[in-house]
C-alpha cells in the first residue's frame, strides 16, 4: 500500500503518523504545498517529498508514485479539496484529517446560522465551504479529538475516526525521574508571535501570559516553531533557536520540570476542542503539564492526574510544587506506554484498509 499524504506543511502529526505506519509496510509520498523547509530532513528519510502548487499537480504525484490513497489535512481545506479532486479522477479513496475547524458550531440552522451571525466575515463563510465541501465528500474523516469529532457530527453529518498526535516510541528519550523541590523551569514548543495581532493565529500571543507566570517565579524556555529575530522583553522568558530534528527537541524538553501549553482567548473556533501535540510530547519527554481553562485539553489534564490547570487569573495554587510532583509521577507511569503514535497507527492502517476493499 502506498500513501499520498497531503497538506501545506509538514508538520509534526505527519512525522508520528508516518513513522509509526512505515513500521506495518505502508509506503508514502508527501506532497506539500509550501517550500518552508521546518521538518522536510526527517520527513525525506522517510519518503520522497514533492512540491505541489495546484490540483494538477497533485494528480501529478499520485501518477506518478501510483499512490493507492490519498490522506490529506487541514488547515487550509483548499489544499483537501486538490486532493478530493485529483482523488475522483484516479478513482482512489481520500481520507481528510482535521486539525482546525472554521466554525465553533453551526447550529440546527447550518450555514444560514453562520449568515444570521452579526459577527461572521467572508474569510469565515469562504472556510466554512471548503471545510463542508471536503468533510462532507471525503471517503472517511479523521478528527484530532474527541470534541472535533462531536463537531464534525453536529456540523456535516459525517462520522470521525479519532486519531490523537502521540510521539512514535523510537522518538522519545529516556526520561529524567529526579524530582525537583521546586518546579520553576519550564520550556514552552510550538508557534509563538511577538506582537499582538488580530487575526487567525493570534492566540499565540503570550506575552502578557508569560509575565503572569514569571511574576510568580516560574522561568520559561521557549523552543519556537520557526527561527526568531525578535522576543518577549521579559528576561525570565529565554529564546531558543528553532530546533529542526523533532528527535533533538525532545531530548532538549526532557531537561525541565514541566512544559506550559498557555492559549491566548481569542475568537479561534477550533481550541476548546484541541489537544495539541505539544501536550503528548511534553507527556513523552515525562513532563507534567501546565494549561489553562479550555475545555477539552483541561479535563484531559484532569482526568489523567498529569498536571495544573489554571483559572482565567492564571494564579499558581499554593500547593503547586506538590501538586506537580503528584502529576510527574504520574507521567512517568505512562510514558512509553500508552500515549504513544503506535497505539494509533493500528487504527489508521485498519480505516486505509477498509477503504481500499470496499
Amino acid at each position: 500500500m502506498k500513501v499520498c499524504v497531503l497538506d501545506l506543511y509538514i508538520g509534526p502529526r505527519h512525522i508520528k503518523e508516518v513513522t509509526a505506519l512505515k513500521k506495518l509496510g505502508i509506503e508514502f509520498v508527501f506532497a506539500r504545498g509550501s517550500l518552508y523547509h521546518k521538518n522536510l530532513g526527517i520527513m525525506e528519510e522517510m519518503c520522497p517529498v514533492e512540491f505541489v502548487e495546484k490540483r494538477q499537480d497533485v494528480l501529478d504525484v499520485c501518477e506518478r508514485h501510483r499512490v493507492d490513497l490519498i490522506h490529506s489535512h487541514n488547515y487550509p481545506d483548499t489544499i483537501g479539496l486538490w486532493g478530493l479532486w485529483a482523488a475522483r479522477k484516479l478513482g482512489i479513496p481520500i481520507v481528510h484529517e482535521c486539525h482546525d475547524t472554521a466554525y465553533e458550531v453551526l447550529g440546527d440552522a447550518g450555514f444560514d446560522s453562520v449568515l444570521r451571525n452579526p459577527e461572521y466575515n467572508w474569510v469565515t463563510f469562504d472556510r466554512l465551504l471548503e471545510e463542508a465541501c471536503i468533510l462532507r465528500n471525503a471517503d472517511a474523516v479523521i478528527a484530532v479529538s474527541d470534541g472535533m469529532a462531536k463537531y464534525i457530527k453536529h456540523s456535516h453529518g459525517r462520522d470521525a475516526t479519532v486519531i490523537h498526535a502521540y510521539p512514535p516510541k523510537d522518538h522519545l528519550p529516556e526520561p529524567v525521574t529526579d524530582m525537583p523541590k521546586h518546579f520553576r523551569n519550564c520550556v514552552y514548543e510550538g508557534g509563538i508571535l511577538i506582537n499582538e495581532t488580530k487575526g487567525r493565529f493570534n492566540h499565540r500571543y503570550y506575552e502578557d501570559i508569560f509575565q503572569k507566570l514569571t511574576d510568580q517565579g516560574i522561568f520559561i524556555h521557549v523552543y519556537p516553531g520557526r527561527d526568531m529575530v525578535e522576543a518577549y522583553p521579559n528576561p525570565d522568558v529565554h529564546f531558543h533557536a528553532c530546533v529542526q530534528d523533532v528527535r533533538q527537541l525532545y531530548q532538549f524538553m526532557s531537561k525541565y520540570h514541566f512544559g506550559v501549553i498557555p492559549v491566548n482567548r481569542t475568537d479561534s473556533p477550533c481550541l476548546n476542542f484541541a489537544l495539541p501535540n505539544k501536550l503528548f510530547e511534553y507527556i513523552g519527554c515525562g513532563l507534567p503539564i501546565l494549561c489553562m481553562e479550555f475545555d477539552a485539553m483541561a479535563e484531559f489534564v484532569r482526568e489523567n492526574g498529569i498536571g495544573v490547570v489554571l483559572g482565567d487569573d492564571l494564579r499558581l495554587p499554593t500547593d503547586f510544587d506538590e501538586q506537580m510532583r503528584k502529576a510527574k509521577q504520574n507521567v512517568l507511569n505512562l510514558v512509553g506506554k500508552k500515549y504513544v503514535m503506535e497505539t494509533q497507527a493500528k487504527k489508521l492502517k485498519a480505516l486505509y484498509e477498509e477503504l481500499l476493499c470496499q
